[in-house]
């Protein structure tokens, strides 16, 4: 299967503080990945430096494998979500008026070339 996502030594925080220390991972397509762990040991903390809502102090996070590889990490937040990385909290203060479903899908946008044949849809999770 193909790489989808490596992460190679990140480091990571809010201003100067590190809380992410070495992070190394990577996913395949079709794989998952369960980030488990107590209150306080990074888990929310590598998801927002995926989306780019951290500070990154050292460390590689790359989407996609061979040419069509994405490093993200020199990317701006928004530029990540161009690339195909979506984050959804677990709390329910995105669009508070909205469904779940409706939450996904409000800002659902067309394939982009180079990218999944089609878009993303709650089915296709």
């Amino acid at each position: 299967m193909a790489e989808l996502l490596k992460v190679e030594n990140l480091s990571a925080g809010y201003g100067e503080a590190v809380v992410l220390h070495g992070v190394s991972l990577s996913i395949a397509e079709g794989q998952t990945l369960a980030l488990l762990g107590r209150n306080g040991t990074g888990k929310t903390t590598l998801i927002n430096t995926l989306a780019g809502a951290t500070r990154q102090h050292g460390g590689t996070v790359a989407l996609g494998a061979g040419a069509a590889s994405v490093a993200l990490h020199k990317l701006p937040s928004h530029e990540r979500a161009a690339a195909g990385i979506g984050w959804v909290p677990q709390e329910r203060n995105i669009f508070k008026s909205l469904t779940v479903d409706e939450n996904l899908t409000a800002v659902a946008r067309p394939a982009r070339a180079g990218r999944a044949s089609s878009p993303w849809t709650p089915a296709r999770g």
